[in-house]
């Protein structure tokens, strides 16, 4: 005698077994096997592009990425009972207006029986501007790098000019000053990004971090501006450079040091190593 689905009432066959009276369809809705978001909010923000998903801004750079973000989080939402084993996951998002989901999971129902459960959820948008766009729209910033040389060179501006391709976004300001720029950020983790193209660009590069305008915040925590000092040691033959209180003329520069002159005409050489340590004021010689 054949087994009957004691809900619906089809039989038993090869494609549907029956598990504790109930065909695999019908014991996967009673027993609620997979807990599956039905909703869930994506915030968007208006200016950038950003989404905020699970209390959390991201910063996907194309559509595709975007689209990644929201299938891997609904995929973490996904929730199952102990009798069944999640063989595989996928999600596709609607082409059209990326407002649903549709979900597909493969299971296996205690060790024998492999079913899939296709499920949809709806996804809600809101606009918002982001915590980046908030701040630089108020004109407020995370970070200063303060980027110093002893000489002006075209790095330079191939410097600023990627940044700016690659943290337009973060960047809120940038200010010429004297012998230097000043770069307001957003974000004080995209500003030691900053810094490590400075590294790269430059190989004689010294770096101090410090904070100013520290305050405390309601919780008791304590929170102030970063500053990143980049200064760029490029001397140049006939610059005036002061070396631990003493003034020198730059004679020659070779790629692992400099020779200076001193007042008396006695000439030393100095390692780009000790320059670094020791160079505490340089300007040009006027003539």
């Amino acid at each position: 005698m054949r087994k009957f689905c004691s809900k619906c009432g089809k039989e038993e066959d090869l494609e549907t077994p029956i598990i504790d009276n109930l065909c695999v369809k019908c014991y996967t809705q009673t027993k609620k096997l997979l807990e599956i978001p039905r909703l869930i909010e994506v915030t968007s923000c208006s200016r950038c592009g950003a989404i905020s998903i699970g209390n959390r801004w991201f910063y996907p750079d194309t559509s595709s990425k975007a689209r990644y973000i929201i299938e891997q989080y609904i995929a973490s939402l996904v929730e199952k009972e102990t009798d069944i084993d999640i063989e595989n996951l996928s999600i596709e998002l609607d082409d059209t207006s990326n407002k649903w989901a549709k979900i597909y999971v493969d299971i296996l129902i205690k060790n024998t029986i492999r079913y899939t459960i296709e499920n949809t959820t709806e996804i809600k948008w809101k606009k918002s501007l982001c915590p980046i766009c908030f701040k630089r729209a108020g004109g407020g910033f995370e970070a200063i790098v303060q980027l110093r040389f002893m000489n002006y060179e075209d790095r330079v501006e191939k410097f600023k000019n990627e940044i700016l391709q690659l943290f337009h976004d973060y960047v809120v300001e940038i200010s010429d000053v004297k012998n230097g720029i000043d770069i307001k950020i957003a974000s004080r983790s995209i500003a030691k990004k900053i810094a490590d193209i400075a590294l790269r660009m430059w190989r004689n590069v010294r770096i101090v971090e410090s904070f100013g305008d520290v305050r405390r915040m309601k919780n008791g925590s304590r929170h102030g501006k970063q500053y990143i000092s980049i200064k760029i040691i490029n001397p140049r033959e006939g610059d005036y450079i002061v070396l631990d209180g003493k003034a020198y003329i730059v004679d020659k520069v070779y790629e692992n040091g400099i020779d200076v002159v001193n007042s008396d005409g006695e000439k030393i050489f100095v390692s780009l190593d000790e320059l670094l340590n020791m160079c505490s004021k340089m300007r040009k010689r006027t003539r």
